[in-house]
């Protein structure tokens, strides 16, 4: 049997069940390798992962990357190689044109598309790396589909991110009067507009209910702009600024007071947490949101941002009881759609391709 190796930039927390999931399945043939730190510095590995360290070495000022260390030992191994689907990786462009005329089989994992969408100019640097790959693995059906479109003889799987695995996600009921707090989790940066989250909830303080407090979960460069701006506006009895959490229990005891959860800046993993826990997620509108967006059946488990997010928050909480009901609901779809379990199923997939 072919080893599955995997070659990541870095290996975030997030990411430790998932990987911890593939080394129990597949034993000595999973072999994960990871620099330590991300193209955004934040981004760290979590040196509780077992992966071997390899070198990160940015340039132009950590927009192009090479990789250095033992991961180029497999570079000529007809083991099945992973890599990022990320043109701005150097090294990465090596083993897939070389790995090409060996004939050995290399995949790509990552967003089908830039940032910048389907039009972007450097999509065709982007189409190039998965014309020379094997396959490649996409974060939603959406994503996997626009792909086939363009590329119809392209193998596209996909892996939806996850958290948990699918025997944690049992619903359990909360009691109704418990429910009443508002959830921020996340990066505390500009790109995730903490600060218009912040400013949105002391706007509608004063008709919440006095027990409805905003919790925040994360930390980042913001941190004490979001500190010096609960203090000037008297908040410190209603916001709480929890730092990183990342434990499942701890996570759940926060969300179970939650009646929703909120992303004022493009939404990312926050969403599939949110809904892991049955609450659901008040969304921005007209952002750049990562795949995980795809989870959204509006009205459902979430509502998108209106004429102002304070309003929408407002309009959510006179609907209070009709999300409470939904909770249940939520859960069991994210317990069927978004699990580590399914989220593995394209690694092995990809064994038999």
């Amino acid at each position: 049997m072919n080893r599955l190796i995997i070659i990541q930039t870095a290996a975030p927390t997030y990411r430790a069940d998932f990987f911890s999931f593939l080394e129990k399945k597949m034993n000595k043939n999973f072999i994960l390798y990871s620099g330590k730190r991300y193209f955004q510095s934040s981004v760290v590995s979590d040196e509780k992962i077992n992966y071997y360290a390899i070198k990160n070495l940015y340039f132009f000022k950590r927009s192009l990357l090479f990789q250095a260390g033992g991961l180029w030992k497999n570079l000529f191994s007809a083991d099945i190689i992973v890599l990022e689907l990320n043109p701005r990786i150097i090294s990465n462009w090596i083993f897939v044109v070389i790995r090409k005329m060996l004939k050995h089989k290399t995949f790509l994992w990552g967003h089908a598309w830039p940032k910048t969408g389907i039009k972007s100019w450097s999509e065709k640097i982007r189409n190039t790396m998965r014309e020379l790959s094997s396959g490649v693995i996409v974060y939603s059906e959406k994503q996997k589909k626009e792909l086939k479109k363009k590329s119809p003889k392209l193998k596209v799987f996909t892996a939806v991110n996850a958290l948990y695995h699918e025997k944690t996600l049992i619903y359990k009921n909360s009691d109704n009067d418990e429910v009443k707090n508002i959830v921020y989790s996340g990066r505390l940066t500009k790109q995730k507009k903490v600060m218009k989250l912040l400013k949105a909830y002391a706007d509608a303080i004063d008709l919440l209910d006095k027990k409805s407090n905003l919790i925040i979960i994360g930390s980042g460069p913001l941190k004490q702009k979001v500190l010096e701006f609960i203090n000037k506006n008297k908040l410190k009895d209603r916001v709480f600024l929890k730092g990183k959490i990342y434990d499942k229990n701890t996570l759940e005891k926060i969300y179970n007071t939650a009646l929703c959860s909120i992303s004022p800046g493009y939404v990312g993993l926050s969403i599939i947490q949110s809904f892991s826990f049955g609450v659901p997620m008040i969304v921005s509108k007209n952002e750049n949101h990562s795949p995980e967006i795809d989870a959204v059946i509006e009205n459902q488990n979430a509502v998108y941002e209106e004429r102002s997010l304070s309003e929408t928050m407002l309009k959510f909480f006179n609907n209070k009881h009709y999300w409470i009901s939904r909770r249940a609901h939520i859960k069991r779809h994210s317990q069927e759609n978004y699990t580590i379990e399914k989220m593995a199923m394209p690694f092995f997939e990809i064994l038999k391709a």
